[in-house]
């Protein structure tokens, strides 16, 4: 028989967080509204989405004719890199993996 210890931590003191939702509330009813995310969202990027890949797939092959060539090699990467210890948790969130 074990005792209640070894299951039963006890409670960590509780660290400071800073909590963006009780600081900006307007920000929360924004980022909850629906015509954020199926009008822009689904609306905007969706189409910049297909365009995209329209213009990699069917223009010029090389870079130095073909913008979003460039565009994803040269800048996506570096942008990932950079962003990846700001915004690391929101990507995964987005990964299918």
């Amino acid at each position: 028989m074990l005792p209640d210890d070894v299951f039963w931590t006890a409670p960590r003191q509780q660290r400071y967080r800073f909590d963006l939702w009780r600081w900006k509330p307007q920000l929360r009813e924004w980022m909850r509204a629906p015509w954020l995310w199926n009008g822009l969202l689904f609306g905007l990027v969706s189409w910049v989405f297909v365009l995209l890949n329209l213009w990699l797939c069917l223009g010029p092959q090389d870079r130095s004719h073909n913008g979003a060539l460039t565009l994803f090699w040269a800048w996506w990467w570096l942008l990932i890199l950079l962003g990846f210890p700001l915004v690391g948790r929101l990507w995964c969130s987005f990964c299918p993996l």
